[in-house]
């Protein structure tokens, strides 16, 4: 799958009906921090894409999803890249 095919995937019906049966049966909340707001539904791994089990992907706020793909919070420059081998840890 292109880059382009996996974007029109998480647009899709499919996508959105994996994501409103997550919440149905684990709650509208992110199942990192709780918060019930700007809710995204995140690949735990790609292996079965387009046929995801429930174990493939998790419900999480924005803000814990943008933290799972490398981003962090700093009030000086939001959501910076963190840079791992340039020794960067996450905050």
């Amino acid at each position: 799958m292109t880059h382009d095919e996996y974007l029109a995937y998480l647009e899709s019906p499919f996508w959105r009906a994996r994501k409103n049966l997550v919440v149905r049966y684990r709650g509208e909340k992110c199942e990192r921090c709780g918060c019930q707001r700007r809710l995204q539904l995140h690949h735990r791994s790609y292996e079965r894409l387009g046929r995801e089990l429930p174990e493939d992907v998790e419900l999480l706020c924005w803000i814990c999803h943008q933290r799972e793909h490398g981003f962090t919070y700093d009030h000086d420059r939001p959501f910076a890249h963190i840079d791992p081998s340039a020794g960067e840890e996450p905050t």
